[in-house]
Order: C-alpha cells, then sequence, then structure tokens
C-alpha cells in the first residue's frame, strides 16, 4: 500500500488484482456480471501505473467463446472491452420487461415452491443486472432494495392461495424469508 500526501491513497498488488479475476468462456451468461464486478474492482484497486498490464491480465481471462469473439478486435482498455462483451454477453430485454415479467409470475398448480421460488429469484437477478450502470452507489442500492421489496410481494402473492395466507401471516421481511416459510409450509 502507497501513501500520498495527507490523504491515505490504497492499492493492491498486481499479483493480488489478477487473484480477483475469474474466467469467461461466454458459454454461462450469468458469470458475465461476477467476471465484469471482478475486473471493475481489480482495476480500481490497482496502482494506476500498473492498469495497462493488468487490462493484458483480464485479457487472458477470455476463453473458448469469449476469446473467438474479442480475438481479432483490438481494445484500448478495460472500458472498450467490458463494453463489447455486455453488448455480446448481456441481456437484450430492457428492465421494463423483466419487470412485467416478475409481476406476472404466478405459481401453477402443479408447481412446487422450489421451483416457483427459482422463476422470481432468476426475474430480480436479472432486474438488478438490467439497472443502469451509471447509477451512483446510493441510487443502485435504493433500486436494489426496492426491487428486493418488489420480488417479496409478487412471491408472496403469486404463491397458491392456501400457502400465500400462511406466508402473509407471518409477515416475512425478506424474500429468503418468505421461500423458507412457504417452503416449510408446503412440506406440511
Amino acid at each position: 500500500m502507497t501513501q500520498a500526501n495527507s490523504t491515505q491513497q490504497c492499492s493492491i498488488s498486481l499479483e493480488l488484482a489478477s487473484q480477483m479475476l475469474i474466467k469467461f468462456d461466454g458459454s454461462n451468461k450469468s458469470k458475465l456480471y461476477e467476471f465484469i464486478d471482478n475486473c471493475d474492482r481489480a482495476i480500481k484497486l490497482v496502482n494506476p501505473s500498473y492498469r495497462e498490464i493488468l487490462f493484458s491480465i483480464i485479457e487472458t481471462k477470455l476463453t473458448d467463446n469469449a476469446r473467438v469473439l474479442t480475438r481479432s478486435r483490438s481494445f484500448s482498455n478495460w472500458e472498450s472491452l467490458k463494453t463489447h462483451l455486455l453488448d455480446i454477453y448481456s441481456e437484450k430485454r430492457t428492465m421494463g420487461q423483466w419487470q412485467l415479467e416478475l409481476n406476472s409470475c404466478k405459481q401453477n398448480i402443479s408447481e412446487n415452491v422450489m421451483s416457483y421460488s427459482s422463476k422470481i429469484e432468476n426475474c430480480y437477478i436479472k432486474l438488478i443486472n438490467s439497472l443502469d450502470n451509471n447509477l451512483n452507489r446510493e441510487s443502485r442500492e435504493a433500486c436494489v432494495k426496492l426491487l428486493k421489496e418488489q420480488a417479496l410481494s409478487v412471491f408472496i402473492t403469486g404463491l397458491l392461495p392456501n400457502i400465500s395466507l400462511l406466508v402473509k401471516s407471518q409477515r416475512p421481511e425478506t424474500l429468503e424469508k418468505a421461500i423458507a416459510i412457504a417452503l416449510q409450509e408446503g412440506q406440511d
């Protein structure tokens, strides 16, 4: 770590930054955001004089299909590569489309609670991933909180009526608690 003037500037070593990175092959789109988040964090934490080297290391973490689709292009920095990866691999649905899908989720008569909860969680994750990347931290956290509350509400109201009533009566504060209650009630 380095210290500059009276303000403390912290940075991590290039070795530690490269350990934060995972491989991305393009086959599992849900891994895209994990890859991007890890790269963003590593870029922010490494000493600015090492960012170009770290960017070269990031490029080596692309394998298989992701490597093929980026090999013939020249990227000047992490931001340009990130934009390209998002264009290729991110969901093309808008936040509004994911909201409609979440709000229309209902448990089918023959569907178990686990399967239904997976649908809700999948939509919730897609909604979070569709948030504007330019949001500041406060705004992003507020949106995530709102989406959590929405997912909880949709989950409870979309359950089969007998389970929904039992879950509502216990007033769960989180989606995870509501799912646990519904799973328990579904087994009884």
